[in-house]
């Protein structure tokens, strides 16, 4: 790329939905300090850090689940100082998901995400970094071709200096090829399906019941997501739940693995303990969505939620 320049039900929701509030509360004024340098006296720009930005090709290629690919950008100051540090503020193509950047500090996820670089570039110096990114496609033959997005990088403590490239995302056709990418536009509805198994129900000793309850979720579109999530409502006298492997659980669980590719499943396994109070079926029911924020509907509520039958002998 060619220089641009410098210059849960519904607690749970609840839950989910006022911890990614707070989460962006502090970000935006993370991303404020970056941006204005707050804190730090302004550089005189006429002996400040100014940097060019070069960003390279991303091409993704398909595991047999994901599309995942790295970008390298080099960073050139081109100004007569340097600086005390740098910031990363990406812009991210719809239907692509960063992951993260080496020799980087935390991120702040917004629009757009802020990240701290180390070792940024000595006056007339370069200093290369890799960018990584995954998408919520599924494979096909042909290759494909994001929206473009602009990558910034910015001095810290300068009024002026930062440089800009733009960048799109080539998904890499599952026949190997690259060429003659088709425009990739990637689903903003949702559609989460969710499957159980038979549950293993066995006896404590105590006259109580550890319950295994087999599952399966799987996202049927490519729209931005950050994994899914289940409900449980289990019959009186069940202990709170957990999940194999282990996610967080509160009036819900996480689905274990993260965000979820089109046509991506994840296989786990909810469990809890069991105290009926007397013999007889038991129904367990399980509802499934994609975590978003805000939260979306599903387009095919029906296949989200699964019954499960406990059958306790006398």
């Amino acid at each position: 790329m060619d220089d641009v320049g410098y210059g849960d039900r519904e607690d749970t929701m609840k839950l989910i939905g006022g911890g990614a509030r707070r989460v962006l509360a502090v970000g935006a004024l993370a991303m404020g300090m970056l941006l204005t340098g707050a804190g730090v006296a302004a550089a005189d720009t006429a002996d400040a850090a100014r940097f060019r930005v070069t960003a390279g090709s991303l091409v993704l290629s398909h595991d047999g689940t994901r599309y995942t690919g790295t970008m390298r950008i080099t960073v050139r100051n081109v100004g007569h100082a340097s600086a005390d540090g740098a910031t990363l503020l990406l812009g991210v193509p719809a239907g692509l998901r960063f992951l993260g950047v080496d020799n980087g500090g935390g991120c702040i996820l917004g629009d757009p995400i802020g990240c701290a670089l180390f070792d940024p570039p000595a006056a007339g110096k370069r200093t290369t970094y890799t960018l990584s990114f995954g998408s919520y496609a599924d494979g096909a033959r042909n290759a494909r071709r994001t929206d473009s997005a602009t990558v910034t990088v910015k001095p810290s403590g300068a009024t002026a200096g930062p440089g800009s490239a733009r960048y799109a995302g080539v998904l890499r056709g599952t026949s190997g090829t690259v060429r003659h990418p088709r425009p990739y536009h990637p689903a903003t509805t949702y559609d989460a399906v969710i499957g159980a198994e038979t549950p293993l129900v066995e006896p404590d000793g105590t006259g109580g019941y550890n319950v295994r309850i087999p599952l399966t979720v799987r996202s049927r579109t490519d729209a931005a997501n950050d994994g899914a999530f289940i409900v449980i409502t289990a019959p009186e006298g069940s202990g709170f739940p957990s999940v194999d492997p282990s996610a967080i659980c509160m009036s819900g669980c996480e689905v274990p693995g993260g965000w979820l590719a089109k046509s991506e499943s994840r296989s786990f396994a909810v469990l809890f303990t069991f105290r009926p109070v007397g013999p007889g079926p038991y129904v367990v029911t399980i509802t499934a969505a994609m975590s978003t924020f805000p939260q979306q509907p599903d387009v095919t509520p029906d296949d989200n939620v699964v019954t499960v039958d406990l059958n306790i002998g006398a």
